[in-house]
């Protein structure tokens, strides 16, 4: 469900809200920045200052988040022994290893399979050739990048209400995402600091609803434009599958502002079709010549089927995100489809404030004294778990909601039908796009027995842009009452509606029927189909940095270390060399594991990542830890044994010039190896 808005929050972007408001109602009252106003034409003059203020909230994000320590959690392994540094886990270290993978040369897979979310992984090769392997400097760069995730939402913002609640929505984002690094060890979640898809997901549906509000403000003119629509859908499938859904909601919202209009609608859904067409086709040919199947969902099948058996899918990631009652398993459609949706809802509204502590606190503090007690009671994000505990450990929430949390659910559910009905004053019907997005998002869930859990971040944001604009109504009507003053327009908006230009270009539209350009069509599908292949380009220029002769040569190196005769006959009875890059060594000690670890190994054990012609996880037993040198980032050569899983009798660390032997050796040298506990592998 990601993080929750803290009622601290809340309060202090109202408070900011009603002082911006009395910054500019005092501004035009001694007629500052008259003298810039009058020498500027008002579009160029919007333009400016929808700059300026976005890119302050750009770096003002960037500042917060990037000052934030990295923390453990279930997508980031915990400093271990030998090197103690941050590695990325679970679905992270998917996408950062296909990407290795893509910039050693190799295919970009990840354990046999064929990524389907590749441009993600491709952002991540991108980051690692320019920024190196340290996972801590990538979340870093990574996390200045999006945080031009608010600035994105106060531009959208802005466009259905005013730059105040622009301002308001852009804090809300900034303070949650806070929360969210911050709690990151206590509740999972996915931020902008994790190398997880849901944060450039975000970024997307942005873009992809500004672009329609832009193109339908002015629809005789950019019908171009929905071919460039398309192409960010694209985009978004390749980062996450899901987001397929937005051609059919689009679809359906244009036909309901356009179904006067057959003709326009039917060419303007045909452009927009192509425009996701045209971005995806090169990646589909990549999976249909690689796995014989055009259908980039191959490798996701098994699990999503899983939710369709008779027994509950046993995924500990598919646990965390679903809400699977028992008896579930046996319900039809007509009874999980709505027990999902109604869930992902309940989940939406409780991200908000669930308690509103500065009142209690308040008067448990004239009692104690204790300034760093009222701090935690009253502004503390751990308090606040704590005191929400039923639902903020939602692994095991039945539903139910608080008593205590009534009150402000019902303050929610009031900000945000504001925000709705204001939204809707100015901009009429097109207002209500973003809620379609939003139900559909749930629906498709839903329909694949899936609910809460990291998945809805990729909407619930919308939620948040409402309840801003409610807010932020609330603050201009507060401001009006205490103080008689003038509030410029630039600030709070006109709070008129524009329903009659809209009028008016619907008019156009029946009276000019805007003819396609093919030339300036053919060229922006010739664009799109490009950018579409640029990562199958890309795999077929980089050259593979294994090869037979690197194998040899590795080979002829190792044979001149110590006890290499040990290796060479064990080669020569059936064992195998695999070269690759080892990334994210760890060690661990008898009976230790992760929390998302299937298997509790008694013996320990040093594991890194594989990248390269095999990606895979390796363990390699390993007891005698003195001087132990195994740096990240480094070319190995593994001697072992394959049989579906690579494991391991020793490791060449090329980076030390030394060999790593499996400890306690086995006392026979073949295939397959004994553990350390007698067992095979």
């Amino acid at each position: 469900v990601g993080a929750p808005i803290l009622d601290r929050d809340v309060l202090l972007v109202f408070v900011i809200g009603i002082v911006l408001i009395g910054i500019g109602a005092a501004g035009k009252a001694l007629n500052l920045g008259s003298k810039f106003l009058a020498n500027t034409k008002s579009a160029k003059r919007d333009r400016n200052v929808d700059l300026v203020i976005g890119l302050l909230i750009w770096l003002i994000a960037a500042g917060f988040w990037l000052s934030l320590p990295t923390e453990a959690n279930w997508f980031t392994y915990e400093p271990r022994y030998p090197n103690y540094e941050f590695y990325p886990n679970s679905d992270a270290l998917k996408y950062d290893i296909t990407g290795q993978n893509l910039i050693l040369g190799s295919n970009m897979l990840f354990s046999g399979f064929v990524m389907h979310k590749p441009l993600y992984s491709a952002f991540l090769a991108l980051l690692h050739t320019i920024a190196g392997p340290d996972f801590e400097k990538i979340s870093l760069i990574q996390s200045a990048i999006f945080a031009v995730f608010p600035a994105l939402v106060f531009l959208l913002t802005k466009r259905l209400h005013s730059r105040l609640a622009g301002i308001i929505t852009a804090l809300l984002m900034i303070f949650r995402e806070v929360n969210s690094i911050e709690l990151t060890s206590r509740i999972t979640v996915s931020h902008s600091r994790l190398l997880m898809t849901e944060t450039p997901a975000v970024i997307g549906i942005i873009l992809i609803v500004w672009m329609v509000f832009v193109w339908i403000e002015e629809p005789h003119k950019k019908i171009l434009q929905t071919v460039f629509i398309g192409g960010v859908i694209g985009v978004l499938i390749q980062i996450r599958n899901e987001m397929l859904f937005l051609l059919p909601v689009i679809l359906l919202f244009t036909f309901l502002m356009y179904y006067r209009f057959p003709k326009y609608w039917l060419k303007s859904s045909a452009l927009l079709v192509a425009g996701v067409f045209l971005f995806v086709l090169p990646w589909q040919f990549r999976i249909l010549h690689f796995t014989g199947s055009p259908i980039w969902m191959t490798r996701r099948a098994d699990a999503i089927l899983t939710r369709f058996q008779n027994e509950p899918a046993v995924s500990p990631e598919l646990q965390q995100e679903s809400f699977t009652p028992e008896t579930e398993s046996r319900a039809g459609p007509l009874q999980y489809i709505p027990s999902h949706f109604i869930h992902n809802q309940k989940q939406a509204f409780l991200i908000f404030p669930g308690a509103y502590r500065f009142v209690d606190s308040l008067i448990g503090y004239t009692f104690h004294g204790n300034s760093l007690r009222l701090w935690n009671q009253c502004c503390s994000a751990e308090n606040y778990l704590d005191r929400l505990y039923d639902f903020w450990s939602w692994q095991k929430w039945d539903g139910s909601v608080q008593k205590e949390s009534l009150v402000p659910i019902f303050i929610t559910l009031f900000f945000i039908s504001i925000g709705i009905v204001k939204s809707r004053d100015k901009l009429g019907a097109r207002a209500l796009f973003p809620l379609l997005i939003v139900f559909a998002f749930y629906l498709l869930l839903s329909g694949f027995r899936m609910s809460g859990g990291r998945r809805v971040q990729a909407v619930d944001w919308i939620w948040i842009m409402y309840f801003s604009i409610g807010l932020s109504q609330l603050a201009i009507w507060v401001f009006q009452f205490l103080f008689s003053a003038k509030v410029p327009t630039w600030l709070i908006g006109t709070q008129k509606g524009s329903d009659g230009d809209f009028s008016a270009h619907q008019t156009l539209i029946a009276a000019n029927n805007p003819p396609l350009h093919w030339k300036s069509i053919f060229s922006i599908g010739l664009v799109t189909l490009f950018f579409g292949a640029m990562i199958p380009i890309i795999e077929q220029i980089i050259p593979p940095r294994y090869t037979e002769e690197t194998l040899q040569a590795q080979l002829k190196t190792v044979s001149m270390l110590d006890n290499s005769h040990i290796l060479s006959e064990f080669l020569e009875t059936g064992g195998i060399a695999q070269q690759g890059k080892a990334l994210y060594p760890r060690y661990y000690a008898a009976g230790e594991s992760e929390e998302n670890d299937d298997i509790i190994r008694q013996f320990g054990n040093l594991r890194f990542t594989l990248a390269g012609p095999i990606s895979q996880e390796i363990v390699l037993p390993l007891t005698d830890l003195q001087q132990l040198r195994f740096p990240n980032y480094t070319d190995v050569l593994i001697i072992g044994c394959k049989d579906g899983y690579l494991d391991p009798l020793a490791v060449y660390v090329e980076s030390e010039n030394s060999i790593i032997f499996r400890d306690p050796l086995p006392e026979e040298l073949v295939c397959p190896l004994s553990t350390p506990s007698g067992e095979n592998n």
